[in-house]
């Protein structure tokens, strides 16, 4: 039996040996562009109370060749440049509908990476980005930028993909929501507007679960 990806612990043996006051990550098939670091250290020094910065994303498909995979952004959700406070991008991650922090973007303090106890090793593949972000948005300001600063390659063998195509998006989407509300109540942060809007995600997540039931079923009758 093939060994599960531990991304988690993986990342968190790398940030017990940082020391550097900011914390990027780069995945092995990702690309960060040539001005990535100096911009977002730049705004950091401007925006002392920020605690990360990130900006758009490319969703690289064209690194195939073959001319039939468009690249693509998401929508940020919000006006870009300026800092956010909390809760106000930790609620964009949560409703799922726009571009949030990814692991190839974002720039860090690595004071914030300690306050919020880094990456959580149970989740070892889906969600152990927005595990992580979610702790981090919910802790600190923000500073979101309008420029592009990576590249995140689309693989079709990649762990979302596989997940998706077998439906366990959705299941591994509640298990983090699940998570997420125990450590918000843990921490005494669950206000009545963030519970609310994790209540509503639940019940999103199963109703996709749902219906996804009844088209296997429909098409196996």
């Amino acid at each position: 039996m093939p060994r599960r990806p531990m991304p988690s612990a993986t990342r968190n043996l790398g940030l017990a040996h940082a020391r550097a006051p900011h914390v990027g990550f780069l995945d092995a098939d990702d690309v960060w562009l040539p001005d990535k670091l100096s911009e977002q250290i730049a705004i950091l020094a401007r925006h002392p109370d920020a605690g990360l910065v990130y900006g758009r994303t490319l969703m690289w498909n064209s690194w195939i060749g073959d001319g039939t995979h468009d690249d693509f952004f998401y929508d940020l959700g919000l006006p870009p440049d300026r800092l956010y406070r909390p809760p106000r991008l930790f609620e964009l991650l949560l409703e799922n509908r726009a571009q949030t922090p990814t692991v190839c973007n974002a720039l860090v303090r690595r004071t914030l990476v300690e306050d919020v106890g880094g990456f959580e090793p149970a989740f070892r593949g889906m969600f152990e980005d927005q595990v992580f972000f979610a702790k981090a948005l919910l802790r600190a300001p923000a500073w979101l930028d309008g420029r592009v600063w990576a590249r995140y390659r689309q693989r079709g063998d990649s762990c979302t993909a596989r997940s998706a195509t077998a439906g366990g998006d959705e299941r591994a989407r509640l298990r983090y929501l699940r998570w997420l509300a125990h450590y918000l109540r843990a921490h005494d942060a669950l206000d009545s507007r963030v519970r609310r809007t994790i209540a509503r995600e639940m019940v999103r997540a199963q109703v996709r679960m749902g219906r996804r039931t009844l088209r296997r079923l429909v098409r196996g009758a």
